[in-house]
């Protein structure tokens, strides 16, 4: 099995960060403002703060696990991608074509009846990781992209 590290660009870490942050902020602030005034006690309001505990929590955790265990994966049988606590798995038998863009950094997979997806990421090496496909499925037509072949 081949394991291939997603690493995040700085924007998209900022926005992960920054997520955490209003998750925190907002149950925080919440718990303050209903604590601090009696006057706001109610069903509803404590519900509300249920609520907000819970997506803060789920927010939290989906994004760490995220910073942490993000990666694509080939074994001999499954293409799969690793974001966190999410995984998507696809049969590599299943493959039909790749396309590298180097210019653009991604790689389109062509599967099934003309299916796609595209990985993009800048630090993956793709040959490695086409040839780690090749290997479990030999039909897999890989190919470069060129101008007229952007669009894909």
């Amino acid at each position: 099995m081949k394991k291939y590290k997603i690493s995040y660009s700085l924007p998209v870490l900022i926005l992960i960060f920054a997520g955490m942050a209003v998750a925190v902020a907002s149950a925080v602030m919440y718990s303050l403002t209903l604590f601090s005034s009696p006057d706001t006690a109610s069903t509803y309001n404590y519900v509300t703060l249920a609520v907000i505990y819970l997506v803060s929590i789920a927010y939290l955790l989906l994004s760490i696990s995220m910073l942490v265990s993000s990666s694509y994966t080939v074994d001999d049988k499954y293409f799969t991608l690793n974001w966190g606590i999410l995984k998507s798995r696809l049969e590599i038998k299943s493959m039909t074509r790749v396309i590298l863009d180097d210019t653009r950094h991604t790689l389109t997979v062509f599967y099934n009846d003309d299916n796609y997806f595209v990985v993009r990421s800048a630090t993956i090496p793709f040959p490695e990781l086409v040839q780690s496909l090749r290997e479990v499925n030999d039909k897999i037509v890989f190919d470069f992209a060129t101008d007229d072949k952007k669009d894909v």
